[in-house]
């Protein structure tokens, strides 16, 4: 199993929450001359439940060494001088952005399971740059965008998708949720 080192250490801070992010960067080669079910297929996950295929499109051509970094926000949001758990998809963009990074594609998310798939046992890794946007209908009755994800259920490795933003409902993450980004 290949060992992820914490490089560096940043906090941001902003007007009524402050999130400090923890940085581990790692180096991978996304390889845009597989499919992406070659691309699933090599990161053997044991669950595929989502049927990503049909959800989500791949970028590129030809090989490419890209600086994948791995971005734990201690969230901590504020309000009326109540600490909460959570952070929303908004803050982890802005975040990113004054770090330097961007969010990771589907491609990026696959290519990081496929060099360490031992990482997604200890905590949910989600890719916020791939988006599928559902139509309005069923429970909810409003548009939902959804982004990959790889976890851990029942011991086994899944991809799957997670709601990142719910019309009405808001876009909270829990303190386990890690954020793939690259950099720019």
């Amino acid at each position: 199993m290949k060992e992820l080192t914490n490089s560096r250490e940043e906090e941001v801070r902003m007007e009524y929450y402050y999130t400090t992010f923890n940085i581990t960067d790692c180096n991978v080669i996304v390889d845009y001359n597989l499919s992406l079910l070659d691309m699933i297929k090599a990161g053997r996950y044991d669950e595929d439940k989502d049927k990503i295929i049909e959800r989500f499109k791949i970028e590129g051509e030809g090989q490419k060494k890209v600086q994948l970094v791995l971005v734990y926000p201690h969230h901590n949001t504020i309000t009326n001088g109540v600490v909460k758990g959570a952070c929303e998809t908004s803050e982890v963009h802005v975040g990113m952005r004054q770090l330097g990074l961007e969010s990771a594609k589907i491609e990026h998310l696959l290519a990081f399971g496929s060099a360490y798939p031992d990482i997604q046992r200890q905590f949910p890794i989600v890719a916020l740059n791939s988006i599928w946007t559902t139509k309005p209908s069923g429970f909810y009755g409003g548009t939902s965008n959804y982004c990959p994800i790889l976890f851990c259920h029942e011991h086994k490795r899944c991809l799957g998708i997670t709601p990142s933003w719910r019309e009405g409902y808001g876009d909270y993450w829990g303190v386990s949720d890690r954020f793939l980004a690259v950099r720019k």
